[in-house]
């Protein structure tokens, strides 16, 4: 009797560090949890805009399967995040990287709210 659930990316922040690299986490809930098996596709998105992050200079291109499993309703997507000494401005903004949703199982919906994407935020801690 319960609605399908219905998938909602988040938004999530991370300092990128001066080498090496950090993984940041972006969320992705369901409204309500379901009893079977939900899945959605995601995938990094490279726009070129200015103030996006640069696949492979600011974070890793990466893909997959989100998959809750009955019961679940949060779960996370790991972005690899390349840490670097650059001065990028502004700052107090940080470089905005896109993860983009498709495909979901046909028991769950996509929230189109935020266009069915995940957000990651990455501050840039050089002086």
């Amino acid at each position: 009797d319960d609605p399908p659930p219905t998938i909602t990316p988040g938004l999530t922040v991370v300092a990128e560090g001066d080498a090496g690299s950090v993984i940041a986490e972006v969320p992705v809930t369901l409204t309500n949890p379901s009893a079977t098996e939900i899945t959605v596709d995601w995938t990094t998105a490279d726009t070129g805009a200015p103030g996006i992050a640069t696949a492979d200079v600011d974070y890793v291109t990466d893909s997959g399967t989100v998959t809750f499993a009955p019961g679940e309703t949060t779960q996370t997507v790991p972005i690899t995040v390349l840490g670097d000494t650059l001065d990028e401005p502004p700052a107090y903004l940080g470089e905005w990287g896109i993860v983009s949703f498709s495909n979901p199982s046909a028991n769950a919906t996509l929230d189109v709210g935020f266009f069915g994407l995940g957000i990651f935020i990455i501050v840039d801690d050089d002086p």
